[in-house]
């Protein structure tokens, strides 16, 4: 008998975000918010965990604003903020791994199926994309 070789992703999810214990309840649709506030090893955390209860079908992930504004919180800021905070959050998106960007793309992309992309969902996939081709 074969065994069937998978893809688990979940458990690379956790790994690659470092994620050692899942909140018993997590307000994904605060995630945004609290993303904004957080430190660098935070942030990251808070993302590998929206990625997870979305692999899960979590549907607040898949609502149009929390996956709108959870794509917003990982793209570079507009012209009109202060170039200080742009260069700052450009240090941040600059860290993501190979493999982090590549689960991010694969569930963002997953959530967004068969759906009109916003433009926020859309920049995200476009600027994820190059990055991640741009990454060694």
């Amino acid at each position: 008998m074969k065994h069937k070789k998978y893809y688990d992703i979940v458990q690379e999810i956790l790994e690659a975000f470092k994620i050692e214990t899942l909140p018993r309840e997590i307000d994904i649709d605060g995630m945004a918010e609290d993303m904004c506030t957080a430190d660098y090893a935070t942030q990251i955390r808070m993302i590998g965990i929206f990625l997870y209860f979305a692999v899960y079908g979590d549907e607040r992930c898949s609502d149009i604003g929390n996956l709108s504004m959870f794509c917003l919180t990982l793209l570079p800021l507009p012209e009109d903020i202060s170039e200080y905070s742009r260069q700052q959050r450009m240090v941040f998106l600059n860290n993501f791994s190979r493999q982090q960007i590549r689960l991010m793309l694969f569930v963002i992309m997953k959530l967004a199926e068969n759906k009109i992309l916003d433009s926020e969902t859309e920049e995200f996939i476009n600027f994820w994309t190059i990055r991640y081709l741009d990454v060694n």
